[in-house]
């Protein structure tokens, strides 16, 4: 574990400063789910009177923020209605390698002239008063926990060997370096895409449709650099069942774009008929 390293204007509580007096307490456990390896269980524990007097009176919030640099993925999750624990749910589609959990304090509504009694005197001297405090403004942190997203090495379908992840640049690119096929999308571009990954038919139709052609002209350009790759092989594969054979789309017998509707099971019509349920459901 490792505990974030930012340096505020003011005393936070955690364990590896001084700010507080020794007795006052934030700490997080973390631990798998019994019922699902991709659900970890946090459990919050609070001990300072003035921090819990804020916590109580829904000035501030437990929160967790969440972020995996490998797909540019993070998230910051607050614990509604004064909960203690939380299960969180590992998304293997936007989580893949290291994932990091650090558990925070933080104000919902703007504070002015704070003080609390615990805050360590030696440092901050008697009577300490906090500038003013904005929403989302820290006063405590916990360890940064590290868990290993365990990837389907099996790579059974489609979905397990392409991902969709966050990029910096301005337009969709595709990495094919690993033995996942990555979709980078510009960063509000992804932002919509979790917010309607429920509407999986038509994101499919819109990016992993697209992306596996532009995949697929890659292989048939060069097929020799990526025949180690898994993805590769799953492919290759998948167009073993449906009885495609890839050195015929190496040779132009048979276009790319119809090898990617046939392994994606006719994305455009599965994502038109969902799309035209949504506006039913609509009206």
């Amino acid at each position: 574990m490792q505990i974030s390293n930012s340096i505020y204007p003011y005393p936070v509580l955690s364990i590896d400063d001084e700010d507080y007096i020794e007795s006052s307490k934030f700490e997080v456990s973390y631990r798998k789910s019994e019922f699902s390896e991709n659900k970890i269980v946090l459990d919050y524990k609070l001990k300072d009177d003035g921090l819990e007097e804020l916590f109580y009176s829904g000035k501030a919030s437990f929160y967790l923020h969440v972020e995996c640099s490998y797909t540019m993925y993070r998230t910051l999750i607050k614990l509604e209605n004064q909960k203690k624990r939380y299960v969180f749910s590992i998304d293997p589609n936007v989580m893949v390698g290291n994932v990091h959990l650090t558990p925070f304090l933080l104000i919902d509504e703007t504070l002015t002239g704070l003080t609390i009694n615990s805050i360590n005197t030696e440092i901050y001297g008697d009577d300490y008063v906090f500038p003013d405090l904005q929403v989302g403004d820290p006063l405590a942190v916990g360890f940064t926990a590290t868990v290993a997203v365990n990837e389907d090495k099996s790579f059974k379908n489609i979905d397990s060997i392409i991902k969709v992840t966050r990029s910096v640049k301005e337009t969709m690119q595709i990495d094919l370096d690993s033995d996942i096929a990555y979709v980078r999308l510009p960063e509000k571009q992804f932002e919509i895409y979790l917010g309607y990954k429920d509407l999986n038919n038509i994101t499919n139709s819109m990016i992993i449709y697209p992306a596996l052609i532009q995949i697929l002209n890659y292989v048939k350009e060069n097929q020799d650099a990526f025949e180690e790759k898994q993805w590769y092989k799953v492919i290759e594969k998948r167009c073993e069942v449906l009885e495609i054979d890839i050195d015929e789309m190496k040779r132009g017998d048979i276009n790319p774009i119809e090898v990617a509707q046939r392994i994606l099971e006719d994305p455009v019509a599965r994502g038109l008929k969902t799309l035209e349920g949504v506006i039913s459901d609509e009206d």
